[in-house]
């Protein structure tokens, strides 16, 4: 089992004109771990420190160390001695490389010969929530409750990144979704509050 890397502002939310009554927290379950059925591609830093878990997946940050250091979902299948353009630094060996393979929810297998990326930029993952207009401040509430309750109540078994507050909503960030997060999110706090972004760099092929 991998640990997801979490970043979570603990802010209020902007354009709450006056303090709302919020439900007391409540512990949801895990949400559901999405699989995906066909091969999907990616391009990310891959990362070997060297120990039992073998290569992760980079798919959310990675510290600007020397080494780098990152966290995330194994790579099922991958071979140094195959690949070429990797750097090493005080026995870790990482890459950003163009990967395809399966999705069980829990690790990527590989599926064809990974490939040093030719376009490092392809693995930043742009916010396309932080360009959404304002959210409406009646929701300031839920969304706060929402934040709470994914913190608290969630694990790394659902395969999310990152939950944070920007333009008002909840931005939850996840590993692969294919519609079942998001559709648990506007049945649990209403439409347009939690918004689930299917990391970038993992894309069906």
């Amino acid at each position: 089992m991998w640990t997801a890397t979490a970043v979570v502002l603990l802010l209020p939310l902007a354009g709450c004109v006056a303090p709302a009554p919020t439900p007391a927290p409540t512990r949801v379950a895990a949400p559901t771990v999405t699989t995906a059925p066909d091969e999907l591609a990616a391009t990310t830093t891959v990362l070997d420190r060297g120990g039992e878990d073998g290569p992760v997946l980079c798919l959310g940050l990675v510290g600007e160390s020397y080494p780098p250091t990152c966290d995330g979902p194994q790579v099922v299948g991958w071979d140094w001695t195959t690949v070429a353009g990797e750097q090493a630094a005080s026995g870790v060996r990482w890459g950003v490389f163009d990967v395809v393979g399966t999705w069980d929810g829990q690790a990527l297998t590989l599926t064809r010969s990974p490939t040093l990326a030719v376009d490092s930029t392809a693995a930043v993952d742009p916010d396309p929530v932080s360009s959404l207009p304002p959210a409406d401040p009646a929701k300031a509430p839920q969304a706060d409750r929402a934040l709470t309750d994914y913190v608290e109540g969630t694990t790394s078994d659902g395969g999310i990144l990152s939950a944070v507050e920007s333009a008002g909503r909840l931005h939850i960030t996840v590993v692969f979704d294919d519609g079942a997060l998001q559709r648990e999110a506007d049945e649990r706090y209403g439409s347009d509050v939690v918004v689930v972004v299917v990391v970038s760099a993992m894309k069906p092929v």
